[in-house]
């Protein structure tokens, strides 16, 4: 597979979008209009004491929120509650951007963590994140009992099969989780880190979004997830998914520039004669 970690690899992205955009930038909770919202048996939904939202889950007991045009929730009285949200994900070519500030960890009921994911569909292709990757389902996500999180892309000239690349990284801790997924391409940004690639093709009918552990039918996704922050945002009008430089990035950049304007002063004063 080949990923790479450049300014050019995201340079495609640039540019405004004629198509209007949606920005969805609330907490989820159970109910909310904002978010659709699905909780299987005995899932939780709650907060803490900082008011960041706080998923628990074991297998077979799926919590996740996002957009969905079929999806629910199942109430303490066992109530069908069917909220879908009036906005949804935007077309491939206008581009649909995800941010997300969270952290995982045990679950005083449901034990240790495991398996959570984000990903969406914009009915033609698909990017997705895998947290704490250690089941083998369809695929094998990645690592057993490692922290960090599993990135998706296409294979480039066949991008309907899957590849993946494990980032390693304490998950206990907040993270900012991106990703831009536009014209069949998808740039994740990892606090500042970006990786990129071909998107994966799936041509789905319908567009989706998930964020926790959808595992309400399977045996994956268990303990606790925190969300600080979450946006989703349709139609980005600019390029965000840059790398972040680093101090001594700036600093060399800074001194780089320094350079050219000398130069080019030099150059006015004596200028160079045919």
């Amino acid at each position: 597979m080949t990923n790479w970690k450049m300014i050019a690899a995201v340079a495609c992205f640039a540019g405004s979008s004629a198509a209007s955009a949606t920005v969805v930038s609330s907490l989820p909770t159970l109910g909310t209009t904002d978010w659709t919202t699905g909780a299987f048996d005995i899932a939780a939904v709650g907060s803490n004491a900082q008011g960041a939202t706080v998923f628990e889950t074991a297998p077979y007991r799926g919590v996740w929120f996002g957009y969905g045009e079929n999806y629910g929730y199942w109430d303490a009285s066992s109530h069908y509650h069917s909220n879908v949200p009036a906005w949804h994900p935007g077309s491939d070519a206008a581009g649909n951007h995800l941010s997300l500030t969270a952290s995982f960890g045990p679950s005083n009921v449901y034990g240790p963590n495991a398996d959570w994911s984000a990903y969406f569909l914009d009915q033609q292709y698909e990017a997705a994140l895998i947290f704490n990757p250690t089941h083998c389902d369809w695929n094998c996500y990645g690592p057993a009992g490692q922290s960090g999180v599993e990135i998706y892309f296409g294979q480039a000239g066949s991008p309907w099969n899957a590849v993946s690349q494990f980032v390693a990284l304490d998950t206990s801790q907040l993270h900012t989780y991106e990703f831009l997924l536009k014209g069949g391409l998808v740039s994740y940004r990892i606090d500042g880190s970006v990786y990129s690639g071909q998107a994966l093709s799936v041509g789905y009918s319908s567009s989706l979004l998930v964020i926790g552990d959808g595992s309400g039918s399977t045996g994956t996704g268990q303990g606790s997830m925190t969300i600080s922050a979450v946006s989703f945002d349709t139609a980005p009008s600019e390029n965000i998914l840059l790398p972040t430089p680093e101090p001594a990035t700036w600093a060399t950049m800074l001194i780089g520039f320094g350079l050219v304007g000398r130069t080019l002063r030099i150059r006015q004063r004596f200028p160079i004669r045919a």
